[in-house]
């Protein structure tokens, strides 16, 4: 394999490890940003989740366009 290859696996990896810390562990964290020293309300929380996904079509998508 070229560096390159090597390269983009890399890139892929910490996408996908990023995504899954982003999508699952949000939730888990519910409790703590309503609290101090945060007060998130449920809309404010929500729209972290929006922004998730945001991001996984602004760099995902391009990204596996761009490894296939």
């Amino acid at each position: 394999m070229k560096a390159r290859d090597y390269l983009i696996t890399l890139i892929a990896i910490g996408i996908s490890i990023g995504f899954y810390y982003n999508h699952d562990m949000l939730q888990a964290e519910e409790v703590h940003l309503k609290e101090h020293p945060y007060f998130l309300t449920s809309q404010q929380f929500n729209f972290l989740y929006f922004c998730t996904y945001l991001a996984q079509f602004i760099f995902l998508i391009p990204l596996g366009i761009l490894v296939d």
